[in-house]
């Protein structure tokens, strides 16, 4: 069996903003193109395949905060 996959056209997008106080603000878009396939594959020894299938579209807003210095 082999493992086959096809021209795909990723976009990922990410803003960031850090504050003075610490604290940094990130708003990111994953595989915006909502492309299907995986991210990676084994063959194993013609006996048998795996493969990661790639999450869908992903959107959201991620806030951290550094502590100490």
């Amino acid at each position: 069996m082999i493992l086959a996959t096809f021209l795909l056209s990723l976009v990922d997008f990410s803003l960031n903003a850090a504050l003075d106080n610490g604290v940094t603000i990130s708003l990111f878009g994953r595989n915006l193109t909502d492309e299907d396939g995986y991210t990676h594959g084994y063959d194993v020894a013609g006996l048998w395949s795996y493969a990661s299938v790639r999450p869908p579209r992903t959107y959201g807003v991620e806030i951290a905060y550094t502590f100490g210095d």
